[in-house]
């Protein structure tokens, strides 16, 4: 199949492992509702493979990566 695939970065922050955690998981109290309500809902409409990736270095920023298989649009 073909992927749609879009990559948003923000070069002046940094998450750390234990955010992307948090966000993944959708800890309680947390305010990372919106990206893990995005996360699941591409995975629910577009299969396991579609979804986010979130990629953090120290000095460059935060890229999140949004992958979608066309074949199932």
């Amino acid at each position: 199949g073909v992927d749609l695939v879009f990559h948003v970065v923000d070069v002046g922050m940094v998450m750390s492992f234990g955010t992307l955690q948090e966000i993944l998981k959708g800890e309680p109290g947390e305010h990372y509702y919106a990206v893990r309500n995005i996360y699941e809902r591409l995975k629910l409409r577009y299969g396991d493979d579609c979804g986010l990736t979130f990629d953090s270095k120290e000095g460059k920023g935060t890229k999140v990566t949004v992958r979608i298989t066309l074949e199932n649009c």
